[in-house]
């Protein structure tokens, strides 16, 4: 299995807002979708097999990117 990597996100190809608070969480929301995207898509490609402990590790980055780009999403929106 391909391991996940943050440049392969899709990212947000139309013109940003005017208002840079804006343009920051709509850039962040975009970023937790795709990550939540990745997770789904990965788990998929599992199956139901048994996880070892090298995709338990890969699904542990995975979370982490969506954890921090949930977290970019509540800094940008405060």
């Amino acid at each position: 299995m391909r391991g996940f990597n943050l440049e392969d996100m899709p990212t947000q190809s139309a013109s940003l807002p005017d208002s840079p608070t804006r343009a920051r969480t709509t850039a962040a929301t975009t970023d937790a979708a795709a990550a939540n995207e990745a997770i789904r898509a990965y788990v998929r490609r599992h199956g139901a097999r048994s996880w070892g402990a090298a995709e338990r590790a890969e699904l542990g980055k995975l979370y982490a990117a969506w954890r921090a780009a949930v977290q970019r999403n509540l800094d940008a929106a405060a």
